[in-house]
């Protein structure tokens, strides 16, 4: 599933890449234009290039923010995106109509049995956000992302216990390495701490039970990616904001007006995220979007070791390695379930990264098989 709200923290890219159609085939077709046929990989490489670099900014950039010095208030943070998001969105419809936002009209005709739908939804993102967040005060960005790996394995059991996914012993093995990649990352750990670990589990925990939920909701109500992203904002915020008022210190107010600047680009960068996630969702093959969130999670892990001196051992380095490989072959093979089944998990990779050839009869039921129900 998970057409993802794009939410700040930026979750699992696997989650996303079930959602597109089928990896071998993007989104835009080619035209008899010629110059259309120029312009368009090359407008499809910019905004893969902008996804990364907004991802991994974020990500660092909200570390930093996070820092005891600076704005050590997650809810408050997570509020800011969230109205930033909301602003944006209610903006860009006010211009735009239905032209970038199809889906308002079903929104419209059954409001009050989407906002039933999606309230329990936004709580559990509206936790998610926060405790990610919060995690940042105790771990480091290489550990985090390092755990957030693990959410393609959770999103697999529950939607097992759940009954939204099937059980297949091809797709358990490659879960099985990710797993595996995981727990070695997270054992070498040099500088573990078990509250920023529990926060971001926790937070995991609540991210799989909104992927679970979102898949439902946007699978049912047929969203997407912008409108899903304008009707849940403020629901987040409103949730947020009983939690910001519980939380409330003047020390935070105190804090906005010292770093205001540093905090509109922070918020700045967070919708900026929003709109090429959506950009990529909608133009982008299913590979490419797999590439971009490996090639993303590396950056993100090498520009906190590299800039911001976050320090990663060895396990951690294979354990991270192999973890990426297997979230990048789950997504690829997830998109491509006939020729999976059919041909094996290597033959399938090669036939999308190395481009060797297939039975013609599988790669035509393969474009013409739906995606599979997956967060």
């Amino acid at each position: 599933m998970k057409c993802d709200m794009t939410n700040p923290t930026d979750s699992n890219n696997a989650a996303v890449a079930d959602a597109l159609p089928n990896a071998a085939t993007p989104l835009v077709q080619q035209t008899g234009d010629s110059a259309a046929q120029v312009v368009q990989p090359t407008f499809i490489a910019a905004i893969c290039v902008a996804y990364i670099a907004c991802s991994a900014g974020l990500i660092n950039f909200n570390k930093y923010t996070m820092s005891k010095d600076v704005f050590p208030f997650s809810v408050a943070m997570t509020c800011l995106h969230m109205t930033a998001s909301s602003l944006f969105t209610l903006v860009l419809y006010c211009f735009t109509g239905q032209k970038l936002f199809p889906s308002m009209a079903l929104v419209k005709e059954n409001t009050a049995d989407i906002y039933k739908k999606l309230l329990p939804l936004s709580v559990f993102f509206a936790l998610s956000i926060w405790m990610s967040n919060e995690a940042y005060k105790y771990c480091s960005v290489p550990f985090l992302q390092m755990c957030k790996e693990l959410n393609v394995v959770m999103v697999y059991m529950v939607g097992l216990l759940l009954m939204v996914e099937s059980w297949n012993a091809q797709t358990v093995c490659i879960l099985f390495v990710i797993m595996c990649g995981c727990t070695l990352s997270i054992h070498g750990e040099m500088a573990f701490n078990m509250t920023g670990f529990a926060l971001q589990m926790s937070g995991q925990v609540c991210e799989v039970l909104k992927i679970i939920l979102q898949q439902m909701v946007m699978q049912g109500c047929k969203l997407e990616p912008l409108t899903m992203v304008m009707v849940m904002s403020p629901l987040c915020l409103i949730t947020l904001g009983i939690g910001l008022y519980v939380t409330w210190v003047p020390a935070i107010w105190v804090a906005m007006q010292t770093h205001w600047l540093l905090l509109i680009g922070n918020c700045c960068n967070a919708v900026l995220l929003n709109i090429v996630v959506a950009s990529v969702i909608k133009y982008a093959s299913g590979v490419s979007f797999v590439v971009c969130g490996v090639v993303k999670d590396v950056c993100i892990v090498s520009v906190a070791a590299t800039l911001f001196g976050a320090s990663i051992s060895y396990s951690q380095v294979v354990g991270f390695s192999i973890a990426v490989c297997g979230v990048a072959t789950y997504s690829i093979i997830r998109s491509m379930p006939s020729v999976a089944k059919e041909h094996g998990v290597f033959a399938t990779l090669s036939s999308v990264l190395l481009n060797t050839s297939l039975k013609k009869t599988d790669r035509i039921r393969n474009d013409v098989e739906s995606p599979p129900t997956r967060v």
